[in-house]
């Protein structure tokens, strides 16, 4: 089973620096797995829309905007926004790739 999280150690350091609670913490931690299953339920429209590459490309482009997104993020919903944005760029990215396995 492969745990996309965040460790304890790291829990305690963004509820304390963006003062976020439990719940807001939590939804941060599993939104991410909204954004894939998004993803991977759009990913073939897009790929026959601009390819393969193209879909990669974008994908991409959303894995480093919602990375950004969590980097600076000053609030609750920043950080919701990047790991939904990181969880739809990795959902098309895993698509694209199995689909390239024979």
């Amino acid at each position: 089973m492969v745990r996309v999280g965040y460790s304890s150690p790291t829990q305690a350091a963004i509820t304390e620096e963006l003062n976020l609670s439990l719940a807001e913490y939590s939804v941060f931690g599993s939104i991410l797995t909204i954004g894939a299953m998004v993803g991977a339920i759009t990913s073939g429209s897009i790929a026959d829309f601009i390819g393969r590459k193209g879909a990669m490309r974008m994908s991409s482009a959303f894995c480093i905007t919602g990375w950004l997104s969590i980097y600076f993020a000053k609030d609750a919903l920043a950080l919701d926004v990047g790991r939904l944005a990181t969880g739809y760029g990795m959902g098309v990215f895993s698509y694209m790739v199995h689909s390239l396995v024979p």
